[in-house]
């Protein structure tokens, strides 16, 4: 269940409410040099330029490299992943270079954990 409200400068803010996580999360999109304000549906295409500008919207100010490729926000809550194996052209594993979306939430499984609880796949059409 998600609740959206969007303020006086234009900021959408979405609260998230999961039965399994011990506490709320809040996710707020801004609007950006990529133009988009949410993440758009699993599987689209988009240029890398695009792509890259998305990434950067999404994970906001602060965010870093906690391993090659693997870039997470400075919440700790939303990563984007996009290493060789998800941008080579051959092999891919997905079929086409891309990048993932992923939202990140507590691991009921592994107390004090993190894991991807939305995995959205935009693919590089250049």
């Amino acid at each position: 269940l998600a609740v959206i409200t969007k303020n006086s400068d234009d900021i959408l803010s979405a609260k998230y409410f999961d039965s399994h996580l011990d506490e709320n999360i809040e996710y707020v999109f801004k609007p950006s040099k990529s133009g988009f304000t949410k993440l758009p549906e699993d599987g689209t295409m988009l240029e890398s330029s695009k792509a890259l500008d998305l990434a950067e919207d999404y994970l906001g100010e602060g965010y870093f490299e906690a391993s090659p490729g693997r870039y997470v926000s400075a919440d700790g809550m939303r990563q984007v992943r996009m290493t060789d194996a998800d941008l080579k052209e051959i092999y891919n594993h997905s079929g086409n270079p891309h990048l993932n979306f992923e939202r990140l939430a507590l691991n009921p499984q592994k107390p004090g954990k993190l894991h991807p609880v939305e995995n959205i796949h935009i693919f590089i059409k250049d």
